[in-house]
């Protein structure tokens, strides 16, 4: 999971580099033979290396520990200030 972090984060957030693994849509739509797939064979045309070489029993493991990873990124701040002016002030 060391090498997972350097890119996903600590809590699988993404970075500019690598996608977020720990969003609950991701997670709900990506399959364990996906994630598995994925840590197994890289995927060309990205960031992401293939670590085909891992013991099939570790490639199992780091597919639960991204579930255990899953939740809701931190809501954006509201905007200090006024909001900006409706269509029936701008017309």
């Amino acid at each position: 999971a060391e090498h997972c972090v350097r890119c996903h984060g600590a809590r699988g957030e993404g970075s500019d580099t690598a996608t977020s693994i720990s969003h609950p849509n991701f997670l709900r739509a990506a399959s364990d033979g996906y994630l598995r797939h994925t840590v197994e064979h890289g995927r060309p045309g990205t960031a992401m290396p293939a670590f085909g070489q891992l013991p099939s029993q570790t490639l199992d493991d780091l597919v639960l520990h991204v579930r255990t990873l899953e939740h809701l990124p931190p809501r954006a701040e509201q905007p200090a200030g006024d909001p900006p002016p409706g269509l029936a002030e701008l017309v």
